[in-house]
């Protein structure tokens, strides 16, 4: 295994040093949605602690007219955002995460969860929180918003559907954790011209959402292997369990081919490019582990060094594979 050092790290030994004072440097522009804004908007998706998240959740869906983009700026847009979730929050809305994404006409669409509470009192009423008034307080005042600023927004263009359990949950993950900077939702050309200087956060949340703990596993090559082998089965055959005979077929194609990589000297550390739920990964990490200390000794051990050499030696794809499913790689 290998241990990396902590940057910036200093023992009690270690004299201070002299840091003179110098002026922040200025944050670069927001470019929209890039590498490192979809890494950091997965991550945080994916660590949301679902099952201890109080109150109903709610997948919400909000557009704006394309004949208006000609006049709506980044600005106006996240102002309207601003206010939305303020009015929300006077009227049950315990938590909140949002992510922002453009259609290929150059739309922007907000995707949004939210979690209301059962109920809130308002001018010394209360009011009972259900599925008829979520779409009423979401809908009803996005569009209220809109046409106060002149833009004839449509409700039948808008969406509010419950999530159901964990299940709805890990579908929604499923859907928006697994796009990447490359699908057409965020690229940069699908944004309206005048918003690609500026247009503001990506994504965002309420800050008070739970998070569960990151969990660290250290895997040698060869377990690594396995379990993106056996992760890739989990998901052919949640994939077959799709009652939409398009949707299946699509589903099974992308599972067979997630693994897939034309740069041999990437395809031997491709990681999974989807969602996988907490409870199936600790699962298969830990038969694995358990399976590959029961059978450890049909692995050829080997320092980097000799691994290299090794590896220098092999001519085609196919003899790569076999070196990397037969090898343990212990560093020095």
């Amino acid at each position: 295994m290998m241990e990396l050092p902590i940057p910036g790290y200093k023992t009690e030994s270690d004299p201070p040093k002299y840091q003179p004072e110098r002026d922040p440097l200025p944050r670069p522009a927001n470019r929209g949605w890039t590498p490192g804004v979809s890494r950091r908007n997965t991550q945080y998706l994916q660590s949301i602690d679902f099952d201890i998240m109080p109150g109903t959740a709610y997948a919400v869906t909000l557009t704006i007219p394309a004949e208006a983009m000609n006049r709506v700026t980044p600005d106006e847009f996240h102002r309207w955002l601003d206010r939305l979730l303020g009015y929300l929050k006077r009227r049950a809305l315990l938590h909140y995460y949002w992510v922002l994404e453009f259609t290929a006409q150059g739309t922007p669409h907000l995707h949004c969860i939210m979690w209301f509470g059962d109920s809130f009192e308002r001018y010394r009423r209360t009011y009972i929180v259900d599925d008829t008034m979520v779409w009423r307080m979401v809908i009803g005042r996005w569009v209220a918003l809109l046409k106060a600023d002149d833009v004839a927004a449509l409700p039948q263009a808008q969406d509010v559907r419950c999530i159901d359990g964990g299940e709805g949950w890990a579908a929604y993950c499923a859907k928006h954790a697994s796009r990447g900077v490359r699908h057409y939702q965020r690229q940069l050309d699908n944004m309206p011209y005048d918003w690609r200087a500026g247009p503001g956060r990506m994504w965002g949340h309420d800050r008070k959402l739970p998070v569960a703990d990151t969990m660290l596993y250290r895997l040698d090559l060869h377990t690594f292997h396995v379990l993106r082998r056996q992760l890739r089965r989990w998901c052919i055959s949640r994939a077959r369990l799709r009652k939409d005979p398009d949707k299946r077929r699509y589903a099974i194609v992308s599972a067979r081919r997630m693994l897939r990589c034309t740069a041999p000297d990437m395809s031997a550390f491709k990681g999974i490019m989807t969602w996988i739920p907490r409870e199936i990964m600790i699962q298969m990490i830990h038969g694995i582990t358990a399976d590959g200390r029961r059978h450890a000794d049909r692995l050829t051990v080997m320092t980097e060094d000799q691994y290299n050499a090794a590896r220098a030696q092999c001519t085609t794809y196919e003899q790569i594979r076999q070196l990397n499913l037969t090898t343990k790689i212990v560093r020095r």
